[in-house]
């Protein structure tokens, strides 16, 4: 299970945020702490996440409200940011960049613990695991929640976005936007407009074209136009078709854990079937090969009624395992199933039962017996 870095009980609680357009930076400030959690989006195709951010704030300011934001509506702001921060891993077609926009917001930009799309500055990488382990940031539970919950959607329209600071209890006016001396809406739009690629100025003389060139220029464009055709036919009659992204990414040994489900009809033993899924990421975590989604992605379904296939699709994984928690009296009695999402085929499933006594070792207990269940059948 994760440890908890909070300090003799202390709960932070966020007073303001500033997103610096001049470097790249979130900022996020704590009660009673000195320095702020720095979050800075430091390369090229993670400056275009930051805008995404700054963006969604922006538009939230001019609504004077944290209301949610139809992101689809600034499609054409969205493309010249990602052609102008994204470098080399801009997207190629608008649907790749609203993909990559959609992924991100729901499952990576949450993620805090190990910070795909962003480095936290003055924190260390500490390797949790043995050898081959992954890293993470050395951040409280209270500050990756908070930052966690700061990217909220609405779930009858996946593309309406919030960047929900009202749940952390600050108001509009303490979340800013800075460039220089600018602030909020001046400071976005000298932004944007920084951004926009001048076209150079084409010289107007004209000079004079040799007959025999011309005659070069006409066989060229001849060639040109019979090797596109012979391609054309090549690609749409007689060149075998490549598998699709979708098969290639379920060959992945990758797995997701779902939150594994309370069904003792007490609230309070909501920490036991939470501590069992957290420690099933850990440890698999452990394994080299295996790609294993982060935590808070996976916890965003918990009490949700999803089918496999879908939850498998979004999160990009081959297999999911899922379970179930039931506790009556000192008796435990938990059941863990493990699904390949490919076909909706249950691989393996196992039941294990246990006095609670130590709640700690029942846990590794019933970890290890799960994971080496899935181990024998990967």
């Amino acid at each position: 299970m994760k440890q908890n870095n909070r300090k003799d009980g202390f709960q932070a609680k966020l007073e303001k945020i500033k997103l610096d357009l001049g470097t790249y930076k979130v900022l996020l400030y704590f009660q009673n702490r000195q320095d702020p959690l720095v979050i800075h989006f430091d390369k090229p195709a993670r400056k275009f996440y930051f805008s995404l951010i700054t963006l969604i704030v922006t538009e939230m300011k001019n609504l004077d409200k944290p209301g949610f934001i139809y992101i689809r509506k600034h499609e054409k702001t969205l493309k010249l940011l990602d052609n102008s921060l994204a470098g080399p891993n801009a997207s190629k077609t608008v649907k790749g960049m609203w993909d990559k926009i959609r992924k991100a917001w729901r499952y990576t930009l949450p993620d805090l613990e190990t910070g795909t799309l962003f480095k936290i500055l003055d924190r260390n990488l500490i390797p949790p695991y043995e050898k081959g382990g992954k890293y993470r940031y050395d951040c409280s539970d209270d500050e990756c929640d908070t930052w966690a919950n700061l990217f909220d959607y609405d779930e009858s329209n996946p593309w309406r976005f919030k960047f929900a600071f009202d749940l952390a209890s600050i108001s509009l006016n303490d979340i800013s936007v800075t460039l220089g001396d600018l602030r909020n809406n001046s400071a976005w739009q000298e932004f944007v407009k920084s951004l926009k690629i001048r076209p150079k100025a084409v010289s107007r003389e004209k000079r004079a074209v040799p007959r025999w060139w011309k005659k070069v220029t006409f066989s060229l464009v001849a060639v040109s136009i019979v090797v596109a055709i012979t391609s054309v036919i090549w690609n749409s009659y007689m060149r075998p078709v490549p598998p699709t992204a979708e098969t290639e990414l379920s060959d992945k040994l990758s797995i997701a854990v779902l939150p594994f489900v309370n069904m003792s009809g007490d609230p309070k033993q909501e920490y036991f079937s939470d501590g069992i899924t957290d420690d099933l990421i850990t440890d698999l975590s452990k394994i080299s090969g295996l790609f294993v989604i982060a935590r808070n992605s996976t916890f965003t379904y918990k009490g949700k009624s999803l089918k496999v296939q879908q939850i498998a699709k979004e999160l990009e994984v081959r297999y999911v395992l899922e379970g179930s928690v039931r506790k009556i009296g000192d008796q435990v009695r938990i059941n863990a199933q493990l699904i390949d999402a490919t076909t909706g085929h249950h691989l393996w499933a196992d039941r294990y039962d246990g006095k609670i006594g130590d709640i700690f070792v029942l846990q590794d207990r019933f970890t290890r017996k799960i994971v080496s269940g899935i181990l024998a059948r990967l």
